[in-house]
């Protein structure tokens, strides 16, 4: 009789981040080599909070970015997160350009097709 699956750190881990990927049931049990049934048993929590957990894990790791000086990832945080005085503003310049209007600074975009 083959031994029971006994999930490890890293197919826990495997399963949160197949699950915050949107991938089925079936093809997280797929790769790792279970059943459904086994899937759904031994990693209900990890496939009920995959999603919450990646996104909580890569927030922060934009905020940790953001507080070591990363001004993209200040930027993008903000730009999330900063409230309505952060947000992208958007305006058409003269010369066929966009200008990305962020506060802290001020990007100019061709638009396609412009030589």
């Amino acid at each position: 009789m083959p031994s029971a699956h006994e999930p490890t750190d890293d197919t826990r881990k495997t399963v949160r981040i197949l699950k915050s990927c949107a991938n089925s049931h079936k093809t997280i049990a797929l790769i790792l080599g279970i059943d459904e049934k086994t899937l759904m048993k031994r990693y209900r929590e990890e496939l009920d909070y995959g999603l919450e957990h990646t996104r909580g894990m890569v927030s922060a790791a934009v905020v940790r970015q953001a507080l070591q000086g990363n001004i993209n990832a200040a930027k993008f945080y903000l730009a999330c997160f900063g409230g309505p005085e952060w947000k992208q503003q958007v305006a058409e310049g003269s010369g066929g350009e966009t200008t990305i209007i962020v506060r802290g600074g001020i990007a100019s975009v061709k638009n396609e097709g412009d030589e």
